[in-house]
């Protein structure tokens, strides 16, 4: 049996990030073994709170192949989280 690190992370959530505020920086294989996406595992969590996701150039679960396409990011409905993408138009943290 392959244990990856997901799924160690995944046993140790309720005890070191129970009431913490989580934000993810991922791409469509970070999978753990059961196939389940990080994004999956944390945002339907009740120990933690999934409050961004960060996604790739080729969009958080490669729906943008093509070479050079920026996307903008989106809102993830079953989520209820905003993916913001790392290689939109901007491609630094904005003025706090």
């Amino acid at each position: 049996m392959v244990i990856t690190g997901l799924d160690l992370i995944a046993d140790e959530l309720p005890q070191k990030l129970r009431g913490k505020r989580i934000a993810v920086l991922c791409h469509a294989p970070s999978i753990n073994s059961q196939y389940r996406h990080i994004t999956d595992i944390i945002g339907e969590s009740r120990d933690c709170t999934l409050s961004a996701i960060f996604g790739p150039q080729h969009g958080l679960h490669g729906e943008t192949q093509d070479n050079m396409i920026e996307w903008e990011g989106e809102f993830h409905k079953r989520l209820s989280v905003t993916v913001y993408s790392l290689y939109g138009l901007h491609r630094k943290p904005s003025p706090a």
